[in-house]
């Protein structure tokens, strides 16, 4: 497993930072959804459903980088009245990983 970095912006300028060991990103930040106290307010199932099908895109040239792709909707999840998720990155300091091509 590998040790991933999640961070999530909200829209008063906070972030929520969180590590998880993972197989792959993707997976990372499923945990991360899943049980990060900041998500706490925030309905877990509709930011999933906020995901894109292709929930992460690899930055080029860099390893070990990737924005999480929401949709438009994922403003409208709100949590405390008027926090909302704005997007996030996810990152791995593993020098091996793979490089996108």
């Amino acid at each position: 497993m590998k040790l991933y970095t999640v961070i999530i912006s909200f829209s008063d300028q906070r972030q929520a930072i969180e590590q998880y060991e993972a197989e792959t990103p993707f997976d990372a930040l499923k945990r991360f959804i899943d049980k990060a106290e900041s998500l706490n307010h925030f309905d877990r199932g509709k930011i999933l459903a906020a995901l894109k099908p292709t929930p992460l895109i690899q930055t080029k040239p860099f390893k070990g980088l990737w924005f999480i792709n929401f949709s438009p909707e994922i403003t409208k999840v709100r949590g405390l009245d008027t926090d909302a998720l704005l997007g996030g990155y996810v990152l791995q300091s593993d020098p091996e990983a793979p490089m996108r091509k």
